[in-house]
C-alpha cells in the first residue's frame, strides 16, 4: 500500500480517549494486559488481518439475493412497530373514554389564576394517547425483542406507568394547570391492564406467524461444527426465538488453542453440500466476517462457542460485530457476558436456548446519521470561518522556505480503507529521509510511532502550527468528504496499521477524527499503553461524548500540553 513520504507528519500518534472515561469500559479489566502489549506483537490467528471490509467474493458466491433478508427484516419490523403504536394509542383512547363516562365526560382543570374550566374530552383523549405512546417508547417498549417476550414486556409496561405520571406532571406544571388526581389514576389503571392484554394478543400473533416462517431475524452462527449443529437444532425447535440461519462461520483451534477459521470448510464437498441443503452460506471466520454477514442481510451474530471470553480475539470479534450494526448474541448457559455491549435483552422464551443480545448505541443507524449530519454542517461552517486564517497560513508557509503549502499523505480510514489526508506542511521537504537516522539517535527505532520534542525537521512556521494545531485545519475537507469525522482516533499510517494487534485494530471500526480524547489528555505525553487503551474505549463512545470532547479541545489546544 503506497504512501507519500515526502515528510513525516508524525504528530498524529493515534491515541484517543480520556483517563476518567476509560475506567468505565466493560472490557477494561479483562483486556488491560493485552492493550499494554506493544503493537509489534503480531497476531498469528487467521481471524485478524487488519481490515474489516466485507469479503466481496463470498457475497458474490451466495446463491440468494444478499439484500433479501435485510429488506424483509426492515419491512416487518417497521410494520410491526407501527401496528403497536396504533393499537397502544387506541388502548389509551379507550381507557380515557371509559373514565370519561364515569365522570359524565366532564373534565375540569384549574388555571394559574385559580379559575375552573371545562376540558373538552377529545383534547384529553389525544393528550393521553400521546403521553402513553411516548412513555412506552421512552422505556423501550417498542424494541423488536419485546414482541415475543413475557416478563420483560410487562416490566416495561409498569415502567411506562411511572414515566406517564412524570410526563403528565411536568406538562401540568409547565402549563400551570391542575387536574383531579383520581382521573389520572383511573386512566393509568385501565391503560395498564388493557395494554397488557393487547400486547399478550400481539405475542400470540407473533408466535403463530413465526411458526409459518414470518417475523424472524436473519442470523449468522459462529462456533465449532458441533456448536453450530446444536444451535441450528435449537433454532428449529425454539420458534419463539425468531431466528433463522442464513450463514455459518465454523471455528477450529490451532495447536496453541487459538480460534481460527476452519480451513476445510470451503473445500469440503460434504460441507458444501450440507450448506446448500440447509440454505446457508459458509463464511470464513476472520475480521471481514462481520461486514460480510451484514452485507448478506444478517441482523444477529450468534456466537455459540469457540472463543474464550478472556482472549483478545473475543473483544475484537465482539466490537467488530456490533460496529457492523448487528447484535451479538450468546447462549446464556455457555457464556456469562458480552464484551463491549451496553444494551442487553434477555429472551424469556420456553425452549432450550435462551440468549443474551447486545448492541452498541453508537452504531445504530440514527446515531450514524446524526453524527454525519453534524460533521457535514459543522465542517461547512468551520471552513467559512477559517477561510481567511487558512489563506494567511498558506502565505506564511510559502514565504518561509518556498515549498508546497499542503501536505498529502495516505492514511488508514474506517474499516481499514486508505484515504488521502490533508494538512498544512510543517516540516522541511524531504524530511522523511531523516526519520530512521533520527529515530536511531533518539533510541526510538522500531517503534510504531516516532515523536521528538525538538525535531530538527520542523520549519519555523511549522513549530507554531503544531503548537496551536493549526496545521490540522485542511482536514476539514476530509470531514466534508466523509473520510474523517470531527471526533475519533487519529488516522494511522499504513505501517502503523500493520503493527496493530487484534484488540487495538478495533479502532478502525470508527472514522478517524480531527480531534479526540487524546488531544485533551496530554497528547504525545501519553504512553503507548495509555493511548492504545483509550483508543479501544472510544469505539463504544456515544455522540454526547463527542460533544464533550469538542468542548474540551479548545482549552487543550490553547494550553499546548503534549503538542510538539
Amino acid at each position: 500500500m503506497a504512501t507519500d513520504h515526502r515528510e513525516n507528519e508524525e504528530k498524529d500518534t493515534t491515541r484517543t480517549a480520556t483517563h476518567e472515561n476509560a475506567s468505565h469500559t466493560s472490557y477494561h479489566s479483562a483486556h488491560h494486559h493485552v492493550l499494554s502489549h506493544r503493537r509489534s506483537h503480531r497476531s498469528h490467528s487467521t481471524f485478524f488481518d487488519r481490515s474489516y471490509m466485507p469479503n466481496t467474493k463470498e457475497i458474490k458466491d451466495t446463491e440468494f439475493e444478499s439484500s433479501d433478508p435485510h429488506v424483509a427484516f426492515v419491512r416487518w419490523t417497521l410494520w410491526f412497530t407501527l401496528s403497536l403504536v396504533i393499537t397502544d394509542a387506541l388502548v389509551a383512547a379507550l381507557s380515557t373514554l371509559i373514565v370519561s363516562a364515569s365522570y359524565s365526560f366532564t373534565f375540569m382543570y384549574i388555571d394559574h389564576n385559580g379559575y375552573s374550566h371545562r376540558l373538552a374530552p377529545w383534547i384529553f383523549v389525544i393528550d393521553t394517547m400521546c403521553i402513553w405512546c411516548f412513555s412506552l417508547w421512552f422505556v423501550g417498549g417498542y424494541h423488536r425483542h419485546l414482541m415475543g417476550e413475557g416478563y420483560d414486556l410487562y416490566a416495561k409496561i409498569a415502567s411506562a406507568d411511572f414515566t406517564a405520571v412524570l410526563t403528565a406532571g411536568l406538562i401540568c406544571l409547565a402549563a400551570r394547570i391542575q387536574i383531579e388526581r383520581w382521573q389520572i389514576v383511573w386512566i393509568l389503571l385501565f391503560v395498564t391492564i388493557l395494554t397488557a392484554v393487547e400486547r399478550w394478543g400481539w405475542r400470540r400473533i407473533v408466535h403463530a406467524l413465526r411458526i409459518h416462517g414470518h417475523f424472524r431475524y436473519p442470523v449468522t452462527i459462529v462456533g465449532s461444527w458441533d456448536g453450530i449443529m446444536s444451535a441450528l437444532a435449537s433454532i428449529r425447535t425454539n420458534v419463539g426465538l425468531g431466528y433463522y440461519a442464513i450463514a455459518v462461520a465454523p471455528i477450529v483451534h490451532d495447536e496453541n488453542g487459538v480460534a481460527q477459521a476452519d480451513p476445510s470448510a470451503k473445500v469440503s464437498e460434504q460441507k458444501s453440500a450440507w450448506a446448500k441443503r440447509k440454505g446457508v452460506t459458509i463464511l470464513t471466520f476472520d475480521s471481514h466476517m462481520p461486514a460480510t454477514a451484514r452485507s448478506l442481510g444478517s441482523q444477529v451474530v450468534l456466537l455459540v462457542d469457540g472463543i474464550d471470553r478472556g482472549s483478545r480475539y473475543y473483544t475484537a470479534f465482539s466490537l467488530a460485530v456490533q460496529a457492523s450494526g448487528m447484535e451479538l448474541s450468546i447462549p446464556v448457559a455457555t457464556t456469562g457476558d458480552i464484551n463491549g455491549g451496553v444494551v442487553f435483552y434477555l429472551h424469556n422464551v420456553a425452549g432450550s436456548m435462551p440468549v443474551l443480545t447486545s448492541s452498541i448505541p453508537q452504531f445504530r443507524w440514527y446515531r450514524r446519521l446524526t453524527k454525519r449530519l453534524f460533521d457535514l454542517v459543522c465542517s461547512l461552517a468551520a471552513l467559512v470561518v477559517a477561510a481567511i486564517p487558512m489563506v494567511i497560513i498558506a502565505i506564511a508557509i510559502k514565504c518561509d522556505d518556498g515549498g508546497p503549502v499542503f501536505y498529502r499523505q495516505v492514511r488508514i480510514g474506517q474499516y481499514g480503507k486508505p484515504f488521502t489526508m490533508f494538512k498544512f506542511r510543517s516540516m522541511h521537504v524531504g524530511a522523511d529521509k531523516l526519520e530512521q537516522k533520527l529515530a536511531r539517535q533518539m533510541g526510538q527505532e522500531g517503534r510504531s510511532t516516532f515523536k521528538a520534542k525538538h525535531d530538527p525537521r520542523i520549519t519555523r512556521v511549522g513549530k507554531v502550527l503544531r503548537r496551536t494545531s493549526l496545521d490540522e485545519l485542511p482536514q476539514l475537507f476530509n470531514i466534508l468528504l466523509g473520510t474523517m469525522s470531527f471526533v475519533g482516533p487519529r488516522p494511522q499510517l499504513p505501517y502503523q496499521r500493520d503493527l496493530n494487534n487484534a484488540v487495538y485494530a478495533t479502532r478502525l471500526l470508527v472514522k478517524p477524527g480531527l480531534t479526540g480524547p487524546w488531544q485533551i489528555s496530554g497528547r504525545a505525553d501519553l504512553s503507548d499503553a495509555q493511548g492504545e487503551q483509550l483508543d479501544v474505549w472510544y469505539v463504544t463512545n456515544s455522540f454526547t461524548g463527542d460533544l464533550a470532547i469538542l468542548l474540551k479541545t479548545i482549552p487543550a489546544v490553547l494550553s499546548g500540553t503534549g503538542a510538539y
